[in-house]
């Protein structure tokens, strides 16, 4: 799943944002860091996760 959200942010964002989603920092409970860069990255929340990672899935076949 990682290796799609990477594909989409760095095809929008460029390795810049990839950085960015690879530096959130360590394990927290929750994933806080993780969601709100990915939601500022790509737009995808916690909320909406699952969903907008099967349209990736999708779409790569």
């Amino acid at each position: 799943m990682n290796a799609l959200l990477v594909q989409k942010i760095e095809k929008e964002k460029g390795f810049a944002g990839v950085w960015e989603l690879l530096t959130v920092g360590p394990f927290e409970q929750g994933n806080e860091k993780y969601y709100q860069t990915l939601e500022k990255l790509t737009g995808i929340t916690k909320a909406n996760y699952n969903k907008k990672v099967w349209e990736l899935i999708n779409n790569e076949k």
